[in-house]
Order: C-alpha cells, then structure tokens, then sequence
C-alpha cells in the first residue's frame, strides 16, 4: 500500500511541475493580435464595431470629430443630401439637437431617385435599413444651414413635414459612406 501510493504521489507531483511550466509558458491571460505580431499592447487596432446613433446624441462632446460607423432606419428625408436616422428614441442630447430622437445625416452629393440609385445605394425617399461611416460634428442653427445649403428660417423649409426647423444645436454625422443592409 505504501508504495502504490508513493508511486501516486510521484504521479501527481510531475502533472503539477508540468502544468505549472505549460501556464508559465502560455500565460492565462488573452493576448491581442498586436501582441502575438510583437507589437506593444497599447498599439491601436481597427475595429469594425459600429456605434449607436442615440450614444452619439446623448454625448455629443464624446463623439464630437471622430469618424465613427453606425447602423440605424433613415425615417425622414431633409433635402436631397440630408435625412433623419432613428435613434431608438431621446430628446435630442445635452445640447438640444432639433432632431428629439432622430440623428441628421448630411452627404457631400446628392442622392439619386431609388432607380438609379447604385446597387446597395439608398435613393431619395427610402426608408431603409442602412450601416454610414462619417463624422460626427456638433453645428448650430447657422452652420446647419450653410452646410445644408438651405435657409432655415425661409418658406420653403417650413412646407416640409420636418422639424429641422426648430434645430438649435446638436450632432449631425457628415457621411462618407451608406450602404442599404
């Protein structure tokens, strides 16, 4: 008996001594691409995680200048290179954006009717699902409407069933890219 169990202590003590050399080896911990490509820890790494449209108008400040990718509906049309994406609700953020809920979106060029819109392109009028990369930018009423290129207090903005006539300040996503998914 006091062999055998001589013989399993033995046993056990060389499965601790490996297991102890594997973990020293290969630490528990995850290590990052970056750190198996011998770079340092802190190197930033791309990734393709999208943000949502109401964090970017609850904290304006926090995303203010960066180029984030978001997913949302467009619910409303502004003018041809400018429309609403749900946020899934809120008021507007800490600086009372017109929209209450919604995120402006503005394109540099101007949307095509939907049948000649490129494949996965949206058209004007659509309602769609849609993944944007831009920048985020905080505008007041007055830059709003250089930007837009449109006379926010004119006539002609007031027949639309929009409320960016009533925008004071808030963020709006200068677009990059828009794809329908």
């Amino acid at each position: 008996m006091g062999l055998k169990f001589l013989a399993a202590a033995v046993g056990i003590i060389i499965l601790l001594i490996i297991a102890v050399a594997f973990f020293m080896l290969n630490p528990v911990l995850p290590t990052t691409s970056a750190q198996k490509a011998g770079k340092p820890a802190n190197t930033a790494v791309a990734a393709k995680n999208t943000v949502s449209a109401a964090n970017v108008i609850k904290d304006p400040l926090v995303y203010d200048g960066l180029t984030v990718e978001i997913e949302s509906q467009i619910v409303n049309w502004i003018t041809k290179r400018s429309f609403f994406v749900t946020t899934g609700g809120g008021s507007g953020g800490l600086l009372g954006g017109g929209g209450g809920g919604t995120l402006l979106v503005i394109s540099a060029t101007q949307f095509t009717l939907p049948q000649d819109a490129p494949k996965n392109g949206i058209g004007l009028g659509e309602t769609v699902n849609v993944r944007m990369k831009g920048k985020v930018r905080i505008m007041d009423r007055t830059q709003l409407g250089q930007v837009l290129g449109v006379d926010l207090d004119g006539e002609d903005i007031k027949l639309d069933d929009n409320n960016i006539v009533t925008w004071r300040k808030g963020s709006v996503l200068i677009l990059e890219t828009v794809t329908k998914i």
